[in-house]
C-alpha cells in the first residue's frame, strides 16, 4: 500500500501486508494454520489518520466424511485484550493518538457441527423422450 495525502498533512506512508498458510490432510481430518500479517491503512477520510491493525493467526482441525462436517478454529489465543488497532495522525500542528477496541481481535475459539442430508427423488433419466447421452441419475 501507498499512500499520499497532502496539504496540510504532508504525510506518505507505505506498507506492505501479507499472510502464510499450511495445510495437511490425513484422511478425514485436515489441519491448517494461517497467519496474517498486521494491515496497516488510512481510515478513509482526507484526515491523515493512519491505522494500525493487528496481526491474526488460526489453528483449524476438522474431520468430515460424506455426511458430517466438524471443525474446530483456535483464533489468536495469545492475545487476551480487547485492543484491535490503533489510530495515529501527525502533523505540523498536532498529534492524535486513538486505540480502537472491540471484539474482532480477541483470543476465540469456535466450534461448527454440520450434517448434510439428502434431498428429493431420485430419478431415472433413461425412458424420457427425446433424450440422448444424458446422465444415468439425477436429483429431482
Amino acid at each position: 500500500m501507498l499512500n499520499h495525502n497532502d496539504k496540510p498533512y504532508n504525510i506518505n506512508h507505505s506498507y506492505i501486508d501479507w499472510y502464510a498458510q499450511v495445510r495437511y490432510y490425513l484422511g478425514n481430518w485436515n489441519f491448517s494454520a494461517t497467519y496474517i500479517s498486521d494491515s496497516t491503512s488510512t481510515d478513509g477520510c482526507m484526515n491523515g489518520i493512519w491505522v494500525y491493525g493487528k496481526n491474526d493467526w488460526y489453528v483449524t482441525a476438522g474431520w468430515s466424511n460424506s455426511d458430517w462436517n466438524i471443525k474446530a478454529n483456535l483464533i489468536n489465543l495469545t492475545r487476551w485484550n480487547w485492543r484491535s488497532a490503533r489510530m495515529v495522525m501527525r502533523s505540523k500542528y498536532y498529534d492524535t493518538a486513538e486505540t480502537q477496541l472491540d471484539g474482532q481481535s480477541h483470543a476465540m475459539i469456535q466450534l461448527s457441527v454440520t450434517y448434510t442430508f439428502g434431498f428429493g427423488k431420485k430419478v431415472n433419466r433413461d425412458n424420457e423422450p427425446g433424450v440422448s447421452g444424458s446422465a444415468a441419475s439425477g436429483i429431482l
